[in-house]
């Protein structure tokens, strides 16, 4: 299988995008600060983590994610896979107001107009077609469907129109330091006052400044670290639930378990028998060329609409 991570269409312009399709295995988190997502289930089920929320997602469900939003893909069906659109949030420049920005509020929930989702899968497989198969006609296609898509998000799924703020409250580098201290440490007892000494802030002001541009608060950010690490270790080793839980640096198993359960509907060792019945050995998720059959095939039938 041809090892890539995404397909790109003038990915260093505004008037460029990404986009990939991911096999879910395990616990997918992400963040990006100056990215919109799209993402689509292509299929199975699929559970994510979004704005203190667990969304249980199926076939052609959406979710739009704004920039600095974190959030967490899992599922323990074996053939989940979602396809991801991104885009800079300068590409609405054009027809927003200087300093103003747009934040789109959109999860399929069964009650969103059919049609208009139609239109923006139809769109995001133009776009994924034209991008993994470059020529001079298949520009052509990206660039204009991507503006099709734009004026779609606008139009139709509301977004609100804000001020953007001319300051940062954490500046980038400093996030990316508090971030890798984080995934550096999961393991070990960390505290907000720990992380704010050292980088030097105010609790309080840490507190909110991070939720403000991460989009979770710290510890929340520190458990997805957390979990991505014990769900590899239920799925790929053999330790005992007692050892993971201190591994990955949760206080005991009591508190293992119940967080486990909030997130995941279900106990460590629920999750673990499930994996042995579906044959699942690795908690990595694979990155698919848009040819297999699992992407292909419903990137066609969006075309085919």
């Amino acid at each position: 299988m041809e090892m890539f991570k995404a397909y790109a269409f003038k990915p260093t312009s505004p008037d460029g995008f990404q986009c990939c399709a991911l096999k879910i295995s395990g616990y997918d988190y992400s963040w990006d600060e100056g990215r919109f997502r799209i993402l689509i289930v292509l299929n199975g089920r699929i559970d994510l983590s979004f704005r203190g929320n667990v969304h249980h997602l199926k076939n052609d469900d959406i979710v739009i994610v704004n920039p600095s939003e974190t959030h967490a893909a899992f599922s323990t069906d074996p053939d989940a896979v979602i396809f991801c659109l991104s885009f800079a949030r300068r590409a609405f420049r054009e027809v927003l107001p200087q300093g103003m920005k747009c934040h789109f509020n959109f999860i399929s929930d069964g009650s969103e107009d059919d049609t208009v989702c139609r239109q923006l899968r139809y769109l995001c497989a133009q776009m994924a077609n034209a991008a993994a198969s470059p020529s001079p006609t298949s520009d052509m296609i990206a660039r204009g469907a991507f503006d099709l898509l734009k004026a779609l998000l606008l139009t139709k799924f509301h977004p609100d129109i804000s001020q953007r703020k001319t300051s940062v409250d954490i500046d980038t580098t400093t996030q990316k330091k508090i971030i890798s201290e984080l995934t550096r440490r999961y393991n070990e007892k960390i505290t907000l006052e720990e992380v704010a000494l050292k980088f030097g802030y105010n609790r309080t002001y840490l507190s909110g400044a991070f939720k403000k541009v991460i989009g979770v608060n710290l510890y929340e950010y520190l458990t997805m670290i957390r979990f991505r690490q014990a769900l590899r270790e239920l799925t790929e080793t053999d330790k005992t639930l007692t050892s993971i839980t201190y591994d990955c640096g949760f206080p005991e198993p009591k508190t293992f378990n119940r967080i486990f359960r909030n997130q995941f509907g279900i106990l460590p060792a629920e999750y673990r028998s499930i994996l042995k019945q579906n044959n699942i050995s690795t908690c990595r998720s694979a990155y698919l060329p848009f040819d297999t059959p699992e992407v292909a095939v419903p990137l066609q039938e969006y075309i085919s609409i």
